[in-house]
């Protein structure tokens, strides 16, 4: 790579992070909180802050509603965070902005120290990543996901480069990371395999000089420094689960993080094949063309590996054969959750966005390859052109749509809190958590809307004047509220546009619930509907249903 080269690639590399940058903080902290889980996370984060100020307190003082099981690193990253910029909703979206242009740079840099290789599979695989809709849609979301791959992602880039140096203290860095992966989301628990296979047998390249027998007392040992790493930090995270909970836990948490890792994983191991295809449609819906692309360009380059002698140390030059440990884990990273979660029961639209980062790789190393072929001449040289001008084209037009995310992610819902909170001390909702982390736990009178009429009752006696219902509604499907839905006229009757965004009510619902559920009239609406007329008509004595 010359100077010049290397100048203007730092140049094109520099313009896409500002792109994804941009993509990503613009409008950030106007932005609503769309999702259930936003509001749990802010609220833990809360909880935790609490519980390291008041240690010796009962848990069930904390005016808020303790959830931190699955994914406790997540919240002792979002309340460091919060500590500095304050406890608001806006902070978990900051959170994710940050570790997506980490997962950028770290892309940047993996693609940019490939041998041989030029600035441009750096530049495009990060152009990739930076534009794509679906990586910036949970780039902009309070959740865990964003923060959970870059884990697992640094944890496989360990490995990069030739020299074997360090691999105990390298095999040791990735089982810390990819803990702190498995603390931070559960779901990712059946890739760890495949960052251990690539710790104990894929360390560098075995080409020339630098060839290694893997022996099986090798690759026990990196085996155990890996577990060892691991093992720290689960104990850690369950020791940090139990002292936060040694007030006393609620019925809603298990008594260990092992059990809520139990609890919450069983769902991912029941198997559906209805809908397999899911995952791809929903890819093409975001992201356009760019995943064909990805798709292409891995084939092309699998083949070339096989075929041509990519990775196996058959070209000219030994220094610039693609690293075939590396092509191993983008395929292993693409292919086996794409299999697995599109099988899985639980077809949430975040489960893949563990892949994104790879796609990213398998067009870096796509182009890396169009490269070798375009440099040794022959028929297949203009693939280089054709491929990096449909990558262009395709990610202008997506790139286009990712910049329209802050209008599109936009939700009245703010505006119907605002509405009840000037004319009601506390409300019923069905988005508890988002109410309660906006106006604190007391303005929320249950966290779960009543199925009974006399629950119903209990709460407005106790203050809660009036119900908004929005998508969510739909999950907790009791007569009671369709009755109230039906029967009652709202006070206040709101557009909710972020609903018609595609992945939005994938993230709650099944494929097939969600074609039946854009079929309502009201799925894209939030309401308010006031309770108190509907009891005085019904009288305190009497418990019926309206």
């Amino acid at each position: 790579m010359n100077r010049r080269s290397k100048l203007l690639g730092v140049f094109a590399l520099s313009a896409v992070l500002l792109l994804g940058g941009w993509i990503r903080f613009q409008g950030i902290f106007e932005q609503p909180m769309l999702l259930w889980d936003e509001g749990l996370f802010t609220t833990a984060a809360r909880f935790l802050a609490w519980r390291v100020s008041e240690p010796r307190a009962p848990v069930v003082e904390f005016e808020g509603y303790p959830v931190f099981n699955e994914k406790p690193l997540h919240v002792v990253l979002l309340t460091a965070l919060s500590t500095l910029a304050g406890h608001r909703p806006a902070t978990g979206r900051l959170l994710s902005a940050l570790f997506a242009m980490a997962t950028l740079l770290m892309v940047a840099h993996r693609l940019w120290r490939l041998p041989g290789a030029s600035p441009l599979p750096a530049v495009l695989g990060c152009l990739f990543l930076a534009v794509s809709t679906y990586h910036s849609y949970y780039s902009r979301l309070g959740l865990h996901e964003i923060d959970s791959v870059f884990w697992l992602f640094c944890g496989a880039a360990l490995f990069d480069g030739r020299p074997a140096r360090r691999v105990g203290l390298k095999s040791f860095g990735a089982g810390l990371l990819g803990g702190l992966c498995l603390g931070s989301s559960y779901r990712w628990l059946p890739l760890l395999p495949i960052l251990m296979l690539r710790t104990t047998t894929g360390l560098w390249p075995r080409v020339g000089a630098l060839a290694k027998a893997h022996t099986a007392r090798e690759i026990a040992s990196r085996a155990c420094y890996f577990l060892l790493g691991l093992g720290l930090v689960f104990a850690a995270t369950e020791a940090l689960y139990i002292w936060t909970f040694s007030g006393g836990f609620s019925q809603f948490q298990p008594p260990s993080y092992l059990a809520a890792l139990s609890s919450k994983f069983s769902r991912e191991t029941v198997f559906d094949l209805s809908e397999a295809g899911f995952f791809l449609r929903l890819l093409t819906d975001l992201d356009g063309a760019l995943p064909a692309l990805t798709a292409l360009g891995l084939l092309g380059l699998s083949a070339h590996a096989l075929f041509g002698g990519a990775c196996h140390g058959r070209a000219r030059e030994e220094g610039s054969a693609i690293p075939c440990p590396l092509l191993l884990e983008t395929l292993a990273f693409l292919l086996f959750p794409l299999v697995l979660y599109s099988i899985s029961e639980a077809k949430m639209a975040r489960a893949i966005s563990v892949m994104l980062p790879w796609m990213a790789m398998a067009i870096g190393l796509a182009v890396c390859s169009l490269e070798r072929m375009r440099h040794r001449g022959g028929r297949w040289s203009f693939g280089l052109p054709l491929y990096c001008g449909a990558l262009i084209a395709a990610s202008i037009s997506v790139g286009g749509q990712s910049l329209l995310l802050p209008k599109k992610l936009q939700s009245s819902y703010p505006a119907a809190i605002r509405y009840v909170a000037e004319r009601s001390e506390s409300h019923l909702t069905s988005e508890a958590p988002i109410s309660a982390s906006m106006l604190g736990r007391r303005a929320v009178a249950s966290y779960t809307l009543p199925k009974k009429f006399f629950q119903l009752q209990n709460a407005v006696r106790q203050g809660a004047g009036f119900l908004i219902l929005d998508w969510e509604a739909q999950q907790w499907g009791s007569p009671l509220i369709n009755s109230l839905r039906q029967n009652l006229q709202p006070v206040l009757d709101l557009d909710n546009p972020c609903v018609r965004f595609t992945p939005l009510l994938h993230e709650a619902y099944l494929p097939a619930d969600v074609r039946l559920l854009r079929k309502q009239p009201w799925i894209d609406r939030v309401r308010v509907y006031d309770l108190r007329p509907l009891l005085r008509s019904r009288g305190s004595g009497r418990g019926e249903e309206p």
